[in-house]
């Protein structure tokens, strides 16, 4: 039987010196017409080059694995915490001026990124993968904790947007998963610093909100899937706590958000989950060899890559081993997040959206064909390596790309606001050929993208 290889081709659009448009062509060991920027280390060129060959090398370690198909789901990015809360206290109105707290819009936002129209509006992705945020809970019904935000109003506010998400979805047949990122505010509400609270304090205040979070889903009548109560200690909650929780730490965590939510009103039949990223393979370890299966049911791999794309292969080779360690352990395994490479610095201690010299809304990924071929690429690596899930986390990408290569427009902290994020919700119904390249992975493996095939001329796969 002969072996089957992909082989990555993109292309890059630009305009030479006499101002007619000419092609880059980036093909393993081959470049044509490609521009180099002397101001980036390392340019786009090598980039390229550096990113196509890991995609060849993930691509040459699975041709010969089981593929089997694997659920797939795209992450709710305006209604997560980062965003609905990077709107001010007062936007609701009367009239509603909120960008992202803003209930009709992100609806809108959820019809665009998740239905086909060209397939009687079936959902593109059948899961929606939600970094919640818990503060909003205080004020529901259901919640008997004793945190006080300093504004309620608002909070109530955010939980009546939450609550139209939740049902949206419903409405829409796309199910849930819930991973709570809860931020500085959080635990201020609850009168401790992030920085110096113990476990115990910790799980004091989040549990309530947590118990209230799925109670109050089970009251709008709104199942939810899976729940991640914590997630990446030396990322995300390291860096809304300022402080990194030890491997017994998290264990205590976790086993006592699991039992939060698993006595809530209609928690039973949750899967209780928790997040890692790169270099948080001695957390795995530790909780496979500390916690039952019966406390914790899958680790929710976050697959991100580093500050090089060289390295982006190793990178997703340690994540397939976090896999194959938890699923000998007897636990099940998930991708909850994942993004295509960034190029970024050579420098960069961390290569995110605020680090990297173009970001993920830049509509040259889209001519490059960059996120086209790991749309195709990353379902079927997932499933080769045992995942049982897989997830697309810039959701944006797949409603609307804008001309600005500005760094960092994926994040608030770049002005979210005005900027690209705000952009895309200003602009919402259009589905891009991102989005439609990331329907193949809902079609996959009925139509297969291994062999001879062409997507759109930009991306070549033999």
């Amino acid at each position: 039987m002969k072996r089957k290889f992909l082989i990555f081709a993109a292309i890059v659009a630009w305009f030479g010196h006499d101002g007619k448009a000419q092609n880059c062509y980036f093909t393993p060991g081959n470049t044509v017409n490609c521009p180099t920027n002397g101001s980036q280390s390392p340019d786009i060129k090598t980039f390229a080059g550096e990113t196509v060959t890991a995609f060849q090398t993930m691509a040459a370690g699975m041709a010969l694995l089981p593929q089997p198909k694997i659920q797939v789901g795209l992450q709710v990015l305006p209604a997560s915490t980062t965003f609905i809360t990077a709107d001010s206290a007062g936007c609701q109105g009367p009239p509603v001026t909120c960008v992202f707290a803003n209930a009709t819009a992100l609806n809108s936002y959820i019809d665009t990124v998740y239905l086909d129209t060209t397939d009687g509006n079936a959902p593109i992705a059948t899961f929606a993968d939600w970094n919640i945020d818990p503060l909003p809970y205080t004020q529901a019904a259901e919640y008997t904790g004793s945190a006080t935000p300093p504004d309620a109003a608002f909070e109530a506010y955010l939980l009546t947007v939450q609550d139209s998400v939740a049902q949206h979805l419903k409405l829409r047949s796309i199910s849930i998963r819930l991973a709570p990122a809860p931020f500085t505010p959080t635990y201020t509400a609850c009168g401790l610093t992030p920085s110096t609270m113990t476990e115990a304090q910790m799980a004091g205040c989040l549990n309530p909100m947590y118990a209230a979070m799925v109670s109050h889903f089970h009251t709008l009548g709104v199942s939810i899937v899976d729940f991640t109560g914590f997630h990446e200690p030396t990322g995300m909650w390291y860096i809304q706590t300022g402080q990194i929780f030890s491997h017994s730490d998290v264990a205590a965590f976790v086993t006592s958000y699991s039992s939060t939510v698993k006595g809530a009103a209609g928690g039973s039949g949750i899967n209780i989950g928790v997040g890692v990223a790169y270099s948080e393979n001695g957390y795995v370890t530790y909780l496979i060899a500390n916690l039952a299966t019966s406390v914790l049911q899958f680790f929710g791999v976050d697959l991100y890559g580093t500050s090089s794309a060289a390295n982006y292969a190793t990178v997703m080779g340690t994540y397939a081993n976090y896999c194959s360690e938890a699923l000998a352990g007897g636990f099940g395994c998930k991708a909850d997040e994942s993004a295509p490479p960034v190029h970024c610095p050579s420098s960069a201690p961390v290569c995110n959206e605020d680090a990297a010299y173009e970001a993920c809304g830049w509509a040259g990924w889209q001519t490059y064909g960059l996120n086209q071929v790991w749309n195709a690429l990353l379902p079927k690596w997932a499933a080769a390596y045992g995942f049982s899930y897989w997830t697309s986390f810039y959701s944006w990408t797949n409603a609307f790309l804008g001309a600005s290569s500005s760094a960092g427009n994926c994040n608030p902290s770049s002005g979210s606001l005005t900027g690209y994020p705000g952009t895309v919700m200003a602009n919402l119904g259009v589905t891009t050929q991102t989005g439609t390249s990331y329907r193949l992975s809902r079609l996959w493996p009925a139509v297969s993208l291994q062999g001879a095939v062409a997507l759109s001329g930009k991306v070549a796969i033999q």
